[in-house]
């Protein structure tokens, strides 16, 4: 309710959820870093997706590169956990967030 008005877009993740991060809680990240990025704007109750990478083009070497680093580095929202999901891609001309996992990727959500 502290978020205000409108569609808020993100995802619960953490404790008790698919891989758990090594977290205790469970978290509520926002996918729109430009409006929530600032933590003095946004409500303590949720986080934010970390940016991995900006560029001015779109294509598929990008995405792949930024998922080769989660998977040879690890979480970049959670240091040391070296299993993290995959990213969410913003896509500043279309407005779109599109989400790209390191693992069955190819899969529908409910057949993973």
């Amino acid at each position: 309710m502290k978020l205000g008005p409108g569609r808020h877009f993100g995802e619960w993740w953490g404790y008790g959820i698919n891989r758990g991060y090594g977290l205790k809680e469970k978290r509520f990240s926002l996918f729109n870093v430009h409006k929530w990025g600032d933590e003095t704007v946004r409500p303590s109750c949720c986080y934010v997706v970390p940016v991995i990478q900006r560029h001015d083009v779109f294509d598929s070497i990008t995405v792949e590169r930024a998922l080769e680093n989660l998977k040879c580095n690890g979480s970049i929202a959670v240091p040391g956990f070296m299993k993290p999901e995959g990213i969410v891609i913003f896509h500043d001309a279309s407005g779109q967030l599109f989400k790209k996992t390191l693992e069955k990727d190819e899969l529908p959500k409910g057949m993973r």
